[in-house]
């Protein structure tokens, strides 16, 4: 068992109360085979002080000192700096299960696999609770298609997979910088060209959901890089040939449904017309690049925004007028 190496990732920006758990379920796990890389990505506050004294209590700790470029970077660096034979993002502020180490290596050991599944817990750190196992279920898949349409509900976190490190190498897989939605990239791009799979069914992750995180912040900004990071999705899903082109339509009108549900909060949070104008007409223009039918159409959020518009939120009238237009257009 012990042949096999495990390189965990930890990308690590301003996470000081969440870090020490996060460190010790990695290094207290039975199957000691393991590196671990902390990349501290610029962070201000105590976690490169906890990081550092990690590192003296533990050889396999590695640390990567960078300036802040983002959950992508980090993740990035790691990679580079990796040398085990499968690599397993952990986000720093996240923990994983008593043995799931072991019970990864065992899998790993019985094939060649490029890509371990598995289940996964909530922890709703407001209300110290844990959701029960996400997504359980036990496929044993040939390809990234294969696997997809077996998935009761295929989940994009990086986290919920372990990756051979030489298939990342040889298709030169990286995390697109500044992309919010990261993880669905990567996996999107990975999917098509991943060979055997595994999912176990059970949960070796604790994803810990805090109302100050990058995915549930709301301030305008928050919000409106949210909606840039569906448009770069929309035109990713328009451009991948090796994935089925069914799961990939239902992708673009997911990632389409998401963006025009956030511009409507951008227009309630920002303050500027001609920002909210701007944001408006990028996703004007990236919609009217997608062929939309009657189903997409009954099926979008347009309804909901329409009725909102009439509420006289001028811009979203203006939003509905337009996309009105495009869907008429394309009808044709």
């Amino acid at each position: 068992m012990s042949s096999i190496k495990i390189s965990i990732i930890v990308p690590v920006y301003n996470v000081e109360s969440y870090l020490q758990q996060c460190l010790d379920s990695i290094r207290n796990q039975d199957y000691k085979n393991i590196e671990i890389l902390v990349v501290n990505d610029g962070s201000n506050d105590n976690s490169g002080k906890i990081i550092a004294d990690y590192v003296d209590l533990d050889s396999r700790i590695k640390v990567i000192n960078q300036e802040n470029g983002g959950l992508s970077v980090a993740r990035n660096t790691g990679i580079n700096q990796a040398t085990g034979d499968y690599i397993w993002f952990v986000d720093g502020d996240d923990w994983i299960a008593e043995g799931a180490i072991d019970k990864l290596v065992e899998k790993l050991q019985e094939k060649d696999y490029d890509l371990i599944s598995f289940s996964y817990l909530e922890y709703q750190e407001e209300q110290k609770s844990y959701s029960n196992p996400k997504n359980i279920q036990t496929i044993e898949a040939i390809s990234g298609v294969d696997f997809i349409a077996q998935s009761n509900h295929f989940f994009t976190g990086s986290w919920a997979y372990v990756y051979k490190t030489a298939f990342i190498s040889s298709n030169n897989l990286k995390f697109k910088p500044n992309q919010i939605h990261e993880d669905d990239y990567f996996n999107l791009e990975c999917f098509g060209r991943v060979g055997k799979i595994s999912k176990l069914p059970i949960a070796l992750y604790n994803y810990r959901i805090r109302a100050n995180s990058l995915t549930t912040a709301l301030s305008a900004k928050a919000i409106r890089n949210r909606v840039s990071s569906y448009l770069t999705l929309m035109e990713l899903s328009n451009t991948i040939t090796d994935l089925d082109t069914n799961f990939l339509k239902k992708k673009e009108e997911e990632y389409t449904s998401n963006a025009v549900r956030l511009l409507d909060q951008y227009c309630g949070a920002a303050t500027s017309r001609s920002e909210k104008l701007q944001l408006i007409k990028q996703v004007k223009k990236q919609i009217i690049s997608v062929r939309i039918t009657n189903e997409d159409w009954n099926a979008s959020k347009i309804w909901t925004l329409k009725m909102k518009a009439f509420g006289w939120n001028a811009y979203l009238f203006f939003l509905v007028e337009e996309m009105s237009l495009i869907y008429y257009q394309n009808k044709r």
